[in-house]
């Protein structure tokens, strides 16, 4: 939850410095987090979407590098965790999908090139496709394993019916936005 924190306040503390408002709330899951935008506002699109997405991974980035040297100080088995949550958020936050900050970014590069409803529904099934992936990983290690890998069962639901509704808030958003 500390890394997960750090990195939506990564993100939060990114759009507040280029002036993107205005935010309206930050929501912490377990699995997940998203910032919210006012109503009728959304991301900012080009380089500063893309600096506001990749704010997040790369302070979990910083937090991987930071532990190694406060090893001595955190203990052994604590840093090896912060390792592996960061690494864990780090892989996952950028795959090219949406909710994800790797679809994010691409949809902040794409923006101006390409349709907003093509992107949109192909990021967001991408979405849903990682989803399924992260759950027939975790049923695949219980199969051949024996043994059930609960964190990835419930990423995978939890992204695919982020990346479903995703599809809707992100249409109407940009919608909103091209009509102004």
């Amino acid at each position: 939850v500390a890394a997960l924190a750090v990195h939506e306040f990564s993100h939060y503390g990114v759009a507040r410095a280029l002036g993107d408002e205005p935010l309206e709330r930050i929501e912490l899951a377990p699995f997940g987090g998203v910032i919210r935008y006012a109503p009728g506002r959304s991301a900012s699109k080009g380089l500063r979407g893309v600096l506001i997405a990749a704010a997040g991974p790369a302070s979990n980035y910083a937090l991987i590098v930071l532990t190694g040297p406060l090893s001595g100080v955190l203990g052994e088995a604590f840093s090896r965790q912060l390792i592996y949550a960061n690494l864990s958020m780090l892989v996952i936050n950028l795959l090219p999908a949406l909710p994800l900050d790797g679809g994010s970014i691409l949809f902040s590069l794409g923006y101006f090139w390409f349709g907003v409803a093509r992107m949109v529904r192909v990021l967001c099934a991408l979405g849903v496709f990682f989803g399924v992936g992260l759950v027939l990983t975790a049923l695949y290690g219980v199969m051949q394993l024996g043994t059930a890998n609960v964190t990835l069962l419930i990423a995978g639901v939890y992204l695919m019916v982020c990346a479903f509704k995703s599809r809707s808030v992100m249409l109407s958003q940009n919608v909103y936005t091209v009509i102004h």
